[in-house]
């Protein structure tokens, strides 16, 4: 009787061992469910929030698109006008020597081109791409065109009148 007391004991002990490991056991399945619920939730809101951006970067892509719309719109403006109007929007301040060497140069055509060799617009540019610096309008543009001329004009002879008279001089510029 004390042998089955004491195998009865230790089944007992047993049984208490198995049910507290299946306690805890339990417990850490509804902790690792409720874990997964959080992260399923912050998910969830995370895909939300990413069609939210996406959202919000289109809109601001659009905005964007609209803004580059007006500038060339606006770009397209100064286009217009008289050879005159083209050298102020140019920001061309000696006027008179400029448009002495434009004449000269091209009689303050766009397309002007010299078939011998190649230069190319109203400053007669050789090569023609050299004036893409000044904008990637330059083919069409004469403010383009007319910024380019004036950087170089004042970087080579430092002046307007200075390029008027080695032009005079030599016959080029």
């Amino acid at each position: 009787m004390v042998l089955t007391v004491a195998i009865g004991g230790m089944l007992v002990d047993y049984n208490r061992k198995k049910e507290a490991e299946l306690t805890k056991i339990r417990q850490e399945q509804e902790l690792l469910r409720t874990e997964s619920q959080q992260l399923q939730e912050e998910k969830n809101l995370l895909e939300k929030q990413k069609v939210e951006l996406e959202e919000t970067k289109k809109q601001l892509e659009k905005k964007l698109e609209a803004k580059a719309q007006v500038r060339v719109a606006s770009a397209k403006v100064t286009v217009s006008g008289t050879c005159l109007d083209w050298i102020k929007s140019a920001g061309i301040t000696d006027i008179e020597n400029a448009s002495i060497l434009i004449r000269r140069e091209s009689n303050c055509r766009v397309d002007a081109t010299n078939r011998s060799s190649g230069a190319y617009g109203i400053p007669q540019s050789l090569p023609a791409s050299k004036m893409a610096s000044a904008g990637a309008d330059w083919k069409t543009n004469p403010v383009t065109q007319l910024k380019w001329m004036n950087s170089y004009v004042l970087r080579r002879y430092g002046s307007w009148a200075n390029a008027v008279a080695h032009s005079n001089l030599k016959g080029w510029y």
